[in-house]
Parts: structure tokens; sequence; C-alpha cells
């Protein structure tokens, strides 16, 4: 079964836009560079415009690792320091469940 990863994170304020290109680009790489990566979703608080929830499901464990060591992802976290308001939450979660749409 897949594995994912939760993180929220806070942008400073007037940084929102610039979060939101860093976490655009890191979800090009993965779908164009990872290819077990499953799914990668931003999402943005509808209340608080800086406040950001990232969804990533991976095949596996080992491709989850593979992602973490990129090093896309290494060079991601200073940047992602520059914009963040402090230390994002990060959750390690086992997926149970999840819907797949055949495509029409």
């Amino acid at each position: 079964m897949s594995v994912a990863v939760l993180i929220r994170l806070e942008a400073k304020q007037g940084r929102e836009a610039d979060l939101i290109a860093l976490l655009d680009g890191a979800k090009a790489y993965a779908a164009n560079e990872e290819p077990g990566c499953e799914a990668y979703e931003i999402a943005r608080s509808r209340e608080d415009p800086a406040s950001f929830v990232i969804f990533q499901r991976y095949s596996s464990d080992d491709e989850l690792e593979r992602h973490r060591h990129t090093p896309h992802a290494q060079q991601l976290g200073p940047r992602l320091q520059e914009v963040l308001a402090g230390p994002g939450e990060v959750q390690f979660l086992k997926a149970v469940a999840h819907l797949e749409r055949k495509k029409r």
C-alpha cells in the first residue's frame, strides 16, 4: 500500500506567491522526474491565505526515501526557509484507501 506525507506550512506575510511558486515547481519536478509519486496536491486555506497544506503519496517507502534524497528536495529546504513564517508540520502516513477515477 502507498505511503503519504501531509505537510502544513505558513508563509511569511507577503510571501504567499513565492511559496506557491516553490511548491508548484516541486510538484512539477515530482510529476516529471519521480515515477513513484502517485499524488502531489497543494491546497490553501480559505480562512487564512498564508496557510497551506501539501499532500504527497508515494508507491512505497523506498520511493518516498528516493524523493527525500533527490537534489531537488535537498535544495528546496533552504529556499522554503526564506518564505516560511516558521517550521512546517510534517506527518508520515500509511495510505489505507484512495479514490482513483477512470479517465473517460
